[in-house]
């Protein structure tokens, strides 16, 4: 069985548990989108130093501070002004990763000698993946024509919620190159919208990203992460989807924007440049599941060098 059936097979078998979680995702966005606008004054108003903020479908009421990728927080929205707590979980990795230890409520001014501290730490993250998708997700968020190189020249920017880059889950994992599904969920590294001039609105973009001299199920994940995201566009709930989760509608700046009739959905593997060659290897052997119905995936190869340059090495 192809990995593209099989990966049918997964969502048509388990699509009745899938769909109230697609829903409950749908209604959290709604949510979040609504309490971010409400509080987005309060969080201009927070100067963040080195941290960034990123939103999340499903986590209720907060924001992930992250350092280098990785999560150290969270801020908190609840009534009044922003609160920015650090877990029990937070305080063990931040100590053993950055080498500071502080926990529960942060004030004002620790939150100050913390972002100091952070300014001048050589530490990295465990997971040396967060700091490139980090990385990369900054330069997409720039305004700049040539951001990555250059390599989308018509513009790319990462999906956000409010002005953050949103963690997009799916109902199907991939974590080991083939389709699963469970109580825990997949998760795209990183979701974008690529513009194309001879395409009205922009393509959607999925994105694996590999730290240097890893490529382990990269395509395979990838790939199963666009069906995936295929198959939620065009379920009963794929309009409500494409509005409140990738949020097209303030995109497009059309309320109600209906799904193409034929989407196109860029499949985008990130690797080190010398990663290259098993990467393309990989997306042969998928060659000819590019197709579903009316719709189109596209393989692409994005490697970088230590020095954060990019090529793209496949144009489609």
């Amino acid at each position: 069985m192809s990995l593209r059936d099989e990966t049918l097979r997964i969502w048509d078998t388990n699509y009745e548990n899938i769909r109230p979680r697609l829903l409950a995702w749908i209604k959290a966005a709604a949510k979040q989108r609504k309490q971010l606008k409400e509080y987005s004054k309060e969080i201009k108003e927070l100067d963040m130093g080195p941290l960034k903020l990123y939103a999340s479908v499903g986590a209720s009421s907060a924001l992930d501070i992250r350092f280098r990728g990785q999560s150290i927080g969270t801020l908190k929205l609840n009534k009044g002004t922003p609160q920015i707590t650090i877990s029990k979980k937070n305080q063990k990795t931040n100590e053993r990763d950055f080498n500071f230890k502080t926990a529960g409520i942060i004030s004002h001014n620790r939150i100050k000698a913390i972002q100091k501290h952070l300014e001048n730490c050589l530490g990295e993250p465990r997971v040396t993946e967060h700091k490139y998708e980090s990385l990369i997700i900054h330069e997409m968020m720039g305004s700049a024509s040539g951001k990555l190189s250059g390599v989308f020249p018509d513009g790319i920017q990462p999906v956000t919620m409010g002005e953050f880059p949103l963690q997009v889950p799916l109902p199907i994992s991939a974590n080991e190159g083939y389709p699963v599904f469970n109580s825990g969920t997949g998760h795209i590294d990183i979701l974008a919208r690529c513009k194309n001039k001879s395409e009205f609105a922009p393509r959607l973009s999925v994105w694996e990203l590999k730290r240097p001299g890893e490529t382990q199920h990269a395509a395979q994940q990838a790939y199963i992460y666009a069906v995936t995201l295929l198959k939620i566009l065009r379920s009963d709930l794929g309009s409500q989807w494409y509005q409140s989760v990738c949020d097209f509608a303030k995109e497009t700046k059309i309320e109600n924007i209906k799904i193409p009739t034929h989407l196109h959905i860029d499949v985008v593997v990130c690797v080190e440049e010398r990663q290259k060659a098993v990467i393309a290897k990989e997306f042969k052997k998928l060659s000819n599941l590019k197709t579903h119905g009316s719709d189109q995936l596209h393989f692409r190869i994005v490697t970088y060098r230590e020095d954060l340059t990019f090529k793209l090495h496949n144009r489609e």
